[in-house]
């Protein structure tokens, strides 16, 4: 008697225990339906009834979906709560492999990308072909992007679109890439107009710099044209030879005079006296043309 009342209250337990796996089972399901309908606080408050329930807190399920619902209501605190307890308490559950994309997905919201590049790496490394490698890929780009590394950031953009075309984060994908394309032209552009700039500068110094040097040197050569014209040495250097010329040809045709001696005493002593003058002239003009030669020598140089 006993022992079929035994059965019959093991029968009633196990009974009540699959109606209760069914109840939550179905609460885990309308949640799911929630969540994929965009309903978050609805979907949040069935995971947080499974939760509370002491018969079904072995259970892996809400904990992860807990962890998306708060990561899409952007409660990074609370998700990362969950994900956390999911990922150490049910490190054998199949949902190990998305919770470490939600890690990247937690810390990209966080706004610690460095970590988040990490996680994803991780995942892809754990599930290089499973359904999430293109979000994976993305939003390691949308990390890299954050801090400022273009060129990591488009090699993700491009593996999302050469390698999954079908992935609704193409055109998100393809967009990014544009705007990191047009950046780059900016920079260049940027580039090109700063070298341009300190060229015309340059150019603009070097410019001033000759002009300078040309008035200095025009205003150098006008002030010796002035000299020129107040002293007008080269013109008194040729009057002087040219009278040094007249007088040899004088002298000499006194010196014909004197040799014929057909003139009279007078005439002589005349000529005599002409000819002493005229070689006292001579000799002045010897020295004025030695030192107007010797002052175009010195300033020749």
């Amino acid at each position: 008697m006993r022992i079929a009342v035994l059965f019959f209250l093991l029968a009633c337990s196990v009974v009540a225990q699959a109606q209760s796996d069914t109840t939550v089972e179905k609460i885990l399901e309308q949640g799911k339906d929630y969540y994929s309908k965009g309903e978050y606080l609805s979907s949040l408050s069935l995971f947080q009834q499974v939760v509370a329930d002491p018969a079904s807190r072995q259970k892996p399920d809400p904990y992860l979906w807990l962890a998306k619902t708060y990561l899409a209501l952007l409660d990074t605190s609370n998700a990362t709560l969950n994900l956390d307890y999911y990922i150490q308490s049910f490190p054998r559950d199949g949902g190990q492999t998305e919770a470490a994309y939600l890690k990247g997905r937690v810390y990209f919201a966080q706004n610690q990308f460095e970590k988040a590049i990490q996680a994803f790496g991780q995942f892809l490394e754990i599930s290089p072909n499973g359904e999430l490698v293109a979000n994976a890929l993305f939003w390691t780009g949308e990390s890299a992007w954050a801090l400022g590394r273009l060129d990591d950031a488009s090699a993700f953009y491009n593996r999302v679109v050469q390698g999954y075309p079908a992935s609704f984060k193409l055109e998100a994908s393809r967009y990014r890439l544009s705007v990191i394309e047009l950046k780059q032209r900016e920079e260049e552009l940027m580039k090109l107009l700063q070298w341009s700039h300190a060229e015309s500068l340059n150019s603009s110094e070097e410019y001033q710099r000759r002009e300078k040097a040309y008035q200095q040197s025009l205003a150098s050569y006008q002030k010796k044209l002035l000299e020129l014209q107040v002293t007008d040495t080269g013109s008194k250097q040729t009057t002087l030879e040219d009278t040094i010329k007249q007088k040899d040809a004088q002298i000499a045709a006194l010196k014909l005079q004197l040799a014929g001696g057909s003139e009279r005493v007078v005439a002589e002593t005349a000529d005599q006296t002409n000819l002493i003058q005229l070689l006292q002239l001579k000799s002045r003009a010897l020295d004025l043309k030695s030192f107007y030669l010797t002052w175009k020598d010195q300033n020749a140089k």
